[in-house]
């Protein structure tokens, strides 16, 4: 017994329809795998911003594979015989992938964000401080924009220098802050 197409035997019980509809449900199913693992890296990635970078980027790259898959798989299953699918599935699709290459990209983004505005110097002497509001000092990064530089490390605020405009409590004693 062979399928339509003369060539292949046809496995018994089973009519080529059957295995096209069989190939594409593989097809989808990787594909939206696909799509979760990306949006689930990317929203991780949101998340802990510079921490499980191996995580997220590896799934970001399981994603990807997922998705390549399945579209090779599908290319296999069209050649194969199997129907095309509609335009409500690729409509679907295209939101699904759309929605997480943005989660993917925006995390990516927040974490290359977090790593070039990261304090690189330990909170002393040397280090940088913006102001968040009229209460709050933040360290930041040397190279972004910052208002006060960390001149020296006492025991006490009153030992600041009267060149020093502000101070931050550190863990073991007082940073006196100058304008920078």
């Amino acid at each position: 017994m062979t399928t339509p197409g003369g060539d292949q035997p046809a496995t018994p019980g089973q009519s080529p329809d059957a295995e096209g509809a069989k190939a594409l449900r593989g097809v989808a199913l990787t594909f939206w795998a696909g799509v979760v693992v990306i949006a689930v890296s990317g929203a991780s990635a949101l998340l802990a911003s510079d921490r499980g970078v191996v995580v997220w980027t590896g799934g970001l790259a399981l994603g990807v594979v997922l998705q390549v898959r399945s579209f090779a798989a599908y290319k296999g299953a069209l050649e194969a015989g199997a129907p095309a699918f509609g335009r409500l599935a690729w409509g679907l699709a295209a939101v699904g992938s759309v929605t997480a290459a943005a989660l993917g990209l925006a995390g990516v983004a927040q974490f290359l964000d977090a790593k070039t505005s990261e304090p690189t110097e330990a909170a002393g002497t040397g280090s940088c401080w913006g102001v968040e509001d009229d209460s709050t000092m933040q360290q930041v990064a040397c190279d972004s924009d910052h208002e006060f530089l960390g001149v020296g490390e006492v025991a006490d605020p009153e030992q600041c220098s009267l060149g020093a405009a502000a101070y931050v409590e550190l863990d073991d004693g007082f940073l006196c802050l100058a304008d920078d």
